[in-house]
């Protein structure tokens, strides 16, 4: 990692299978259906393709706090659902 990141709250090392909690029910089927119209707008044939997630964990960043580039192997598909966030943010 570089430098500036500081190290962020994470369930990534202890759960990584948040979907499969009855009280994420709801927040993994409305995912699932944002990845499926995503895949339909990109021209993917959901008909050959199964759209699943296969992990969700959690990331709690603080001020000051950043995510290195990096990707997530053996995915198609990976997002970032953000439950709070100050105006400008991301800047």
């Amino acid at each position: 990692p570089e430098p500036w990141l500081q190290k962020c709250d994470t369930s990534y090392f202890v759960d990584r299978m948040l979907h499969h909690r009855p009280e994420m029910a709801g927040f993994a089927a409305r995912v699932t259906l944002e990845m499926q119209a995503y895949c339909r707008e990109i021209g993917a044939d959901l008909e050959q393709h199964v759209i699943l997630i296969k992990d969700m964990w959690f990331n709690r960043y603080r001020l000051g706090d950043a995510q290195e580039f990096h990707i997530h192997a053996g995915s198609h598909l990976s997002g970032i659902f953000y439950v709070e966030a100050e105006e400008g943010a991301a800047v």
